[in-house]
């Protein structure tokens, strides 16, 4: 990939049989203050043609889900799900949705839903969406910020990154007691 001859010296302990072993793609599941939680973090070698950079999300309810897509059949734009439960009444659900948005409509008027056979799609209007390179922009000017004035990080932050990062560290020390395997992809394509 790198066109180099071989692998530096700094990452030569990951290398076995001449490929180089790295903690990348991995599910990791666990239970935080009563709510299970499962993460599926795959980095494909390439996004599909159109792609770019991807994530899928589900938050799950007592009757419904709502997930957060970017796949094929959506132009791989990131769009909003709201997927009624097995046996859930999807009129009483969509109607649920439309409440909801109805509530937020003075902030963000437009913001509708559609039925798409048994899933409602939130239809969320252009001048209300980010894209990537946007976003990492406002990120990054946020993080600058932070840098800048220490003070104004939000007070969830610091607590919410130790979490972040003890979880993912202590993960990546659990999956080296056992040998690696392929897990499963959680995210539609």
């Amino acid at each position: 990939m790198t066109g180099g001859e071989s692998f530096p010296a700094s990452v030569q302990a990951k290398v076995q049989n001449g490929a180089l072993q790295y903690d990348c793609n991995t599910i990791t599941s666990y239970t935080l203050r009563g709510v299970h939680v499962k993460l599926n973090v795959i980095w494909d070698w390439e996004a599909p043609a159109g792609a770019g950079d991807r994530h899928f999300a589900i938050y799950r309810g007592k009757t419904a889900a709502v997930e957060v897509r970017q796949t094929k059949a959506d132009g791989y734009r990131t769009e909003l799900y709201v997927v009624p439960n097995p046996g859930a009444d999807v009129v009483a659900v969509h109607g649920a949705v439309e409440r909801r948005l109805a509530s937020i409509a003075t902030t963000y008027p437009a913001v509708s839903s559609e039925l798409r056979g048994k899933e409602i799609h939130v239809v969320i209007p252009d001048k209300f969406r980010d894209g990537h390179e946007a976003h990492f922009a406002r990120v990054t000017r946020n993080f600058l910020a932070y840098l800048q004035d220490s003070s104004t990080l939000p007070s969830w932050e610091r607590p919410n990154m130790l979490a972040k990062y003890y979880v993912t560290t202590t993960g990546t020390e659990l999956s080296h007691q056992s040998a690696p395997r392929v897990g499963e992809r959680l995210a539609p394509q």
